[in-house]
Formats: C-alpha cells, sequence, structure tokens
C-alpha cells in the first residue's frame, strides 16, 4: 500500500508532511505528524480524513498569512493543527 505522506513509525505507520517555511510561523511546526494506525485497514480506515484535516489546516494557514478573515466562529490554523493531533492521536490509542 503507496499512500502519500504516510511513513512506518516503530509499529506504526504515521501522516507525516512538511510544513512550508512560510508557514512555519503560523503553525508553530517544521512537520505535521498524526498517527493513522498499526495496521493496513487501520490506516486505510483513517487516511482520507487525515489527509483532508492537513489540507484544512494548510489552506486555513495560507489564509491567515495573507491576511484573509476567517469567519469568527471558525478555529485558526494552529488551533486546527492541535485539535487534529488530539482527536487522531485519541482514536488511535484505544487501537
Amino acid at each position: 500500500m503507496a499512500l502519500e505522506h504516510v511513513q512506518p513509525r516503530g509499529n506504526r505507520r504515521v501522516y507525516r508532511r512538511k510544513v512550508p517555511k512560510a508557514l512555519q510561523g503560523i503553525l508553530g511546526k517544521k512537520e505535521m505528524v498524526l498517527r493513522l494506525g498499526k495496521t493496513d485497514a487501520e490506516v486505510r480506515k483513517q487516511y482520507d480524513a487525515t489527509h483532508a484535516k492537513a489540507e484544512q489546516i494548510f489552506a486555513q494557514a495560507w489564509d491567515e498569512l495573507r491576511g484573509v478573515k476567517a469567519p469568527a466562529a471558525k478555529l485558526t490554523a494552529p488551533e486546527l493543527f492541535d485539535q487534529a493531533t488530539m482527536a487522531f492521536e485519541s482514536s488511535t490509542s484505544s487501537v
């Protein structure tokens, strides 16, 4: 199984992407690492949602960099990143 941005880490696989230099100041990270699971089935199940969340985080960060104002109810890119990290870690920790 070859999915973009999926790498082994110990006995698990993670979704790992470099954060573009321009966005590192906004996100406060150089890379985004989110757990996917241990088995191929777990990875396939989590991948689409994880990739979509990463794309959303990057899009929000680019908007913030360009000065695009988000509606008041929306989270900032760093808040989205933290939320995604916590959500995916809690969903895979019970596995």
